[in-house]
């Protein structure tokens, strides 16, 4: 299904020439002590080479987008679609996340929130604010400014399905869900429980498939119908 979900990146990130690349997975705060270093996981074509950065800007205010932290990726994609690094920590949100490719000049310090052109050409990017009058601006490079949910949220990953991006606040309880507008989502309704993390296998959807109507049934409606149509020209 992720592999799917890849084909169909171009209509899920506007603003960008090519999206068939993506963020999929990550945690925003990890649970417990800050570790040294974190997963973060990308979604693409199977096979294909990636070479990128990954930047984290400061989301602390309006004014802010200053590049706090800058890592070289470069790797393959695995036969699901599904690549993952091991980054130093990235520190708490609030902040944005921006997915680029090789082209990106930006450094340590630039202060980006007037300018971007310096991130090259921008995959994908997500904002994560820990404070609702923070400002990140995944929005402006094309990406997702999530909904301040309350806290700090301690794993971000796509629906695997439909490609919209879910917190958990508390993935070992497997609560706090919420979607990129804040509106709190029931546990249940996901085909995994939320709890853990799912890098390099396939994120949790909430999608319910459409189900099929009995054989039978489909038979009655077909006559229903067939009389009605036999009604009215009659």
């Amino acid at each position: 299904m992720k592999t799917l979900f890849a084909a169909a990146a171009l209509v899920l990130v506007a603003g960008t020439a090519s999206a068939s690349t993506l963020l999929n997975e990550f945690q925003p705060n990890p649970d417990g002590a800050d570790p040294s270093t974190q997963m973060i996981e990308l979604i693409g074509t199977p096979g294909a080479a990636f070479s990128g950065y990954l930047f984290s800007l400061e989301a602390d205010n309006a004014n802010s987008a200053t590049v706090d932290r800058k890592s070289a990726l470069t790797g393959t994609f695995g036969a699901n679609g599904l690549l993952t690094f091991a980054i130093a920590d990235l520190e708490n949100p609030s902040f944005t996340i921006v997915l680029t490719d090789s082209t990106a000049t930006a450094n340590l310090g630039d202060e980006l929130f007037f300018d971007q052109s310096s991130l090259g050409f921008v995959y994908d990017a997500i904002s994560i604010i820990d404070a609702a009058t923070d400002t990140g601006i995944a929005g402006l490079l094309g990406g997702t400014d999530f909904a301040f949910t309350g806290t700090e949220p301690e794993w971000m990953f796509r629906d695997s399905v439909t490609g919209k991006w879910i917190a958990v606040n508390d993935n070992v309880a497997g609560t706090g869900i919420f979607d990129e507008t804040g509106t709190e989502l029931d546990s249940a309704g996901f085909d995994q429980a939320l709890t853990g993390t799912t890098f390099g296998a396939t994120n949790p959807t909430m999608s319910t498939p459409a189900v099929p109507l009995p054989a039978s049934l489909t038979l009655v409606l077909a006559a229903i119908g067939g009389l009605a149509a036999f009604r009215r020209r009659s």
